[in-house]
């Protein structure tokens, strides 16, 4: 499946923000509400994708061997 899609940052109070178009937020299943992580990959690419409650749990614990 692909869907290819341009959009504008925009400005929402002090912050900026992406609007992801309806029809890629279905393909995958996104909604409001929805917890996401962000990962960035060199100097232009930005990866995002859902995340299950019990994964942000193990992302916020604090790590023991640091």
């Amino acid at each position: 499946m692909e869907y290819i899609r341009t959009t504008k940052i925009i400005k929402t109070g002090n912050s900026l923000c992406i609007v992801i178009p309806r029809e890629i937020l279905n393909a995958v299943k996104l909604d409001r509400g929805d917890q996401v992580v962000f990962g960035i990959f060199g100097y232009d690419g930005i990866l995002f994708r859902k995340i299950k409650p019990e994964e942000l749990q193990l992302i916020k614990q604090p790590h023991e061997n640091i």
